[in-house]
């Protein structure tokens, strides 16, 4: 019953435990983002970033600061070291803004903090669409009912929202109207914002009523703008707005246009903060957008899918990895019960490990659930030694079954602790290390615990009521009746185990006559495999390949909205011709476009991708070569892109542009490189006015007063909001659009000064053509421009490494230099600490089996199946071409605990053996075949059961495969070479040991 009830409290915990496609390994993030528009990036960096900076940096526990000025606009991204609190850290940093935003300029808009995502990438993108309304209003729809509903969601950290059109209502002036009745734009400024005013006068109390006192005089239409009066100051006459202005409904300037399978559509792009569970904000959007009612919204990407689809993966391979435990157990035991009682074993031990992860907390991942994958194989072990120990007697009842568990308790106890001991240095690893592998940690060692639980109590128990029911019926417990065929197949496997039992027992023969030749040739073999693992890449995780990826197409800054668009529409229409697409997301900016592409389900295999995307990007490439542009792709899945970033960091942007482009250039020699892009623009053309400040004084006009008719005249201010049904809608004022075309037609304007008079602006006003800064990116205090490699199928180290000897030739100049990104350091930091975990774990299972064995040299000869396991793996790794990752490392670690095993049940034998005195130096040999011969069926029995188990997580690709499949690879490799290195070495090495040992008696 005890079993019983813990596993109705796993089922009730299943439902209850939070999904995830990975364990919560990004560094805790916040932006600050702060407007100013209208402003050069130069002086948001002088005015905004560099101040945040500085306040920030004096707060504890950041890892990086990073920030981007552009036009009107800083973003400060602040990333903190794991297992910072991240809404403290938020806290901390608006209190910080807040001692220094009143030192802003007043035109800066109110700081805003939100959570963000490292990789800048979108979990999620919908189109929205509602028959009947125009592009403006579904535009609006989405501002106004889907975004602020959305941004209550947690995680979520940015919504952006692009196509569409944005309303606005426009005062476009004429000018020779307007200079004709001597205004000014102040003038017009003061009389539209005087004019829209809704203020409460207070309140007014009367002996028996209290009346509000409220002034409405907003606009309540555009009619109510026109009729706007304005008081000419030179002749004190008024004039309306309408007798030199157009006013009129219109809309924003365009700044990003989005396309669906080439049709315009108004898109969301969401973006999860870093630490947030990708899976819950999709989920939590889409039940949003299932209550949206009358619109069509359309996911076109999804990555909680992906998630989804992985788990799935990994759960049907738990799944058939017991299935096919239960069918070899039925093989070799062939007794209904037996299967019956320890197939069972699987299914309460994965329950019940469900509910220990609830009350601890640890979620449902890739890592945990392949914990549980490889628990599934090994749950069963410890049962098959305990019922190969009972039914080793020909009668079953109370003290058989006591004597059978007593005889190999201490064995499976060993044996399953130094399993679960491997795991106990990633409690002492670095946060990253305890968080990417603590949850595969804790699943398998549950699972084993709740198994030898199982082993010594449960099992038992079951076939002492089996034992008293056969003993009322001799029908029950008696080996099933099969068919023909079925029968058939048993006998053949019967004798195929008789046929094997007794190769090995001439294996033995074979090999103790030749001693020293088979311990030679272990010693060539760990040579080879030390020899092969200088071969072997070094990867963080095992990149896979994906039918989804983005296509980046950069042009020339500068490059209008409108040019952009009709090169990417060509790039569109000649992917969809090519038959290859199941869809293509499309959004255009200016001077970029960005096409998300779906591949058809058809192309699936790896090269077949790599074709079709090699295909694309020469194809798109030759039809924007006449544009300027040049393409970019990258992959959806951030953990398969094969890119590597460098970062060149100094003081002046133009030293680190040339560096930078100087570097690219002699990266893209490298061989295997396959492309390699700048990360940053040239600077963007622009006019720089200087001011005659004598001249403007002696002309009653202000250096303020002559910048802003140009931000008047040219940027066009908001200089009210127009309120229409609860929505403001701005209402911006310049010229017309066919009076501002070109700087020299508004030198040629004149200002009106204090005194009543119009300056021509040429008279005051000298012009200069430059090129100023796009973006200004700046890396923990320094100024820093990046660039990009594809590094193709090279390792992140060996691309690093080959990178550093091109670039050794380039002078840099005292205080600049570059660093990678953190894939190269994330490798390294991973393989010392993995070096150190298995090193730890091997001293772990040394010290339990010395103490079990009360010697120091017994558990030399059983250490020695680690580095037989070791061979295995490197030579499979090598002949599959995979490489070394977390994966990798994480399966080494578990083979430690495992590999051990077979080798004690040997030993643990052997040495009873001796304790009893029944070991000579005369009977020495025959000893030890007599116990490996003995024990050759449950250690196959373990082992079989274990591979096979793993085996559909090998086999299964899809979502998430390249997490899994090297961990299976590692363990069924390592596995095989080491037990059949286990039942040749091993014996040979007791034979050396135990004949020392009576030679010293």
């Amino acid at each position: 019953m005890l079993f019983a009830g813990l596993f109705i409290f796993g089922i009730i915990s299943l439902g209850r435990i939070p999904v995830s496609l990975m364990p919560q390994t990004a560094y805790p993030a916040i932006s600050v983002i702060i407007e100013y528009p209208g402003i050069s990036p130069d002086k948001i960096e002088t005015l905004i970033s560099k101040p945040v900076e500085k306040i920030v940096k004096t707060i504890t526990g950041i890892e990086k600061i990073e920030s981007v000025s552009e036009e009107g606009k800083s973003r400060i991204n602040i990333s903190f070291k794991l297992g910072t609190d991240i809404k403290v850290a938020a806290l901390k940093v608006r209190e910080k803004i807040g001692l220094i935003k009143d030192y802003f300029p007043e035109e800066v808009q109110e700081p805003v903090v939100v959570r963000y995502d490292p990789s800048d990438r979108p979990v999620l993108i919908a189109t929205i669409d509602k028959k009947g309304l125009s592009q403006i209003k579904i535009r609006e729809f989405a501002e106004r009912n889907i975004k602020p509903v959305l941004q209550r969601i947690e995680g979520i950290s940015e919504i952006n929202i692009a196509g569409g059109l944005q309303r606005e209502i426009h005062i476009d002036i004429d000018r020779g109207k307007f200079d004709s009745r001597s205004l000014a734009f102040g003038e017009i400024y003061s009389a539209v914002q005087n004019n829209n005013i809704s203020l409460p006068g207070g309140l007014l109390r009367s002996s028996e009523k209290e009346f509000i006192v409220y002034s409405a005089m907003r606009y309540k239409d555009i009619s109510d703008i026109r009729d706007t009066p304005i008081m000419q100051a030179a002749r004190g006459s008024l004039v309306k707005l309408y007798d030199f202005a157009d006013v009129l409904e219109s809309c924003r300037e365009r700044e990003d246009i989005a396309r669906y399978n080439g049709q315009e559509m108004v898109t969301l792009y969401i973006h999860k903060a870093g630490d947030a569970n990708t899976l819950d904000v999709c989920n939590n959007a889409k039940k949003i957008f299932n209550r949206i009612q009358d619109c069509g919204i359309n996911v076109i990407y999804d990555q909680g899918k992906y998630i989804n689809v992985a788990i799935n993966n990994v759960v049907s391979s738990c799944i058939w990895g017991g299935l096919i435990v239960i069918f070899v157990l039925y093989v070799f035991i062939r007794r209904f019960d037996i299967v019956l009682t320890i197939g069972l074993s699987i299914p309460v031990a994965i329950i019940i490990v469900f509910a220990c992860m609830y009350f601890i907390k640890i979620g449902i991942d890739v890592m945990s659930l392949s914990g549980l994958a490889l628990g599934a194989g090994m749950i069963v072990d410890n049962g098959i030694v305990i019922t190969e120990s009972i039914f080793g007697n020909k009668e079953i009842n109370f003290h058989t079954i006591s004597n059978g568990v007593s005889k190999v308790r201490n064995a499976i106890i060993s044996s399953t602790l130094t399993t679960i001991v491997v795991f106990m240095p990633i409690a002492f690893g670095n946060i990253l290390t305890r968080r990417m592998y603590g949850s595969l940690a804790f699943t398998v060692s549950s699972a084993l615990l709740i198994s030898l639980a199982i082993a010594i109590i449960l099992i038992p128990a079951v076939f002492l009521s089996f034992s008293r029911i056969r003993n009322r019926s001799n029908n029950i417990g008696k080996k099933i009746k099969v068919h023909l065929y079925t029968k058939g197949f048993f006998s053949k496997a019967d004798q195929s185990e008789k046929i094997l039992l007794n190769k090995f027992s001439n294996i033995i023969d074979y090999t103790f006559a030749r001693r020293k030749t088979v311990i030679g040739i272990l010693v060539v073999l760990i040579f080879i495999a030390l020899i092969l693992l200088t071969l072997l890449k070094s990867e963080f995780i095992d990149p896979a390949g994906t039918g989804e990826f983005y296509v980046y197409l950069e042009f020339p800054t500068g490059t209008s909205l409108n040019t952009t668009d009709r090169a990417v529409k060509k790039a569109e229409s000649l992917i969809q011709s090519m038959n290859i697409t199941e869809k293509i997301s499309t959004k255009v900016e200016k001077w970029r476009g960005t096409l998300t592409v779906k591949l058809l389900d058809s192309i699936s295999s790896k090269e077949k991708q790599n074709a079709a995307k090699t295909r694309l990007k020469e194809d798109v490439q030759h039809h924007i070569k006449e544009y300027g542009g040049f393409v970019f792709l990258t992959e959806a899945d951030e953990t398969s892109a094969r890119e590597l970033t460098i970062t060149f960091t100094g003081n002046d942007n133009n030293i680190l542009r040339e560096l930078a482009a100087q570097c690219a250039s002699r990266v893209k020699t490298v061989p295997k490189i396959e492309d390699c892009v700048l990360r940053f623009r040239e600077g963007k053309p622009e006019y720089r006015l200087t001011i005659d400040r004598h001249k403007s004084t002696a002309s009653f006009l202000s250096v303020q007063e002559i910048t802003n008719f140009f931000r008047n005249a040219v940027f066009g201010p908001v200089i009210t909001k127009f309120i229409d049904n609860d929505r403001e809608v701005d209402v911006r004022m310049k010229y017309l659009p066919e009076q501002r075309s070109s700087i020299e037609e508004i030198l040629n304007y004149s200002i009106m000064n204090s005194e009543g008079s119009l300056i021509p602006v040429k008279e005051i006003v000298r012009l200069n053509e430059g090129v100023g800064p796009t973006k200004i990116w700046r890396h923990n205090g320094c100024r820093c421009v990046s660039i990009t490699a594809r590094i193709g199928d090279l390792s992140y180290k060996s691309a690093a490494l080959q990178i550093d000897s091109v670039l050794k030739g380039i002078k840099f100049p005292d205080e600049y230099s570059y660093i990678y990104d953190e894939t190269v350091q994330k490798i390294e930091d991973n393989k010392k600490n993995m070096m150190v975990s298995i090193i730890l774990a091997i001293l772990f299972i040394y010290m339990i089996m010395a103490s079990l064995f009360e010697s120091f040299v017994l558990p030399l000869i059983i250490i020695t199946t680690v580095p037989m396991a070791i061979i295995g793996v490197i030579i499979m790794l090598f002949i599959t071409s995979s490489t070394m990752n977390i994966s990798v490392y994480i399966g080494l670690i578990v083979l430690t605990g495992i590999v051990v095993n077979n080798g004690i049940i040997l030993v643990d034998s052997v040495n009873a053996m001796f304790r009893e005195n029944l070991i000579k130096e005369e009977n020495i040999h025959s000893i030890i075949k007599s116990v490996c011969v003995e024990r050759f069926r449950p250690v196959m029995i373990t082992t079989v059961t274990t591979i096979l188990g793993l085996i559909p997580m090998l086999l299964k690709s899809g979502e998430g495969s390249n997490l899994w499949s090297p961990l299976s690879l590692t363990v069924i490799s390592g596995l095989l070479f080491s037990t059949v290195l286990t039942l040749i070495i091993i014996p040979i090495f007791c034979y050396y040991i135990f004949r020392l040992k009576i030679k010293k008696i």
